[in-house]
């Protein structure tokens, strides 16, 4: 049975949390500085946590970290 089909997974990945800083320019182009790149593993990884869908995770990550680079 795959991770993602045990009744624990959500638990699983949020004690592994999956991404990290280098992991931000993979998924947005937005993320152009260490500071952001470090909010968007931060907003990624707390959003799978309490979301526990990776894609809803990383669309949050870089809704956040797009409205961040728009204030500066």
């Amino acid at each position: 049975m795959a991770a993602r089909d045990e009744p624990n997974a959500a638990l699983y990945r949020s004690l592994n949390m999956p991404w990290t800083a280098s992991d931000a320019q993979r998924h947005t182009h937005k993320a152009t500085t260490p500071e952001l790149q470090q909010l968007w593993a931060k907003v990624a990884n707390e959003a799978l946590q309490r979301l526990g869908d990776e894609s809803q995770a990383i669309r949050e990550a870089n809704a956040v970290v797009a409205r961040q680079g728009d204030d500066k």
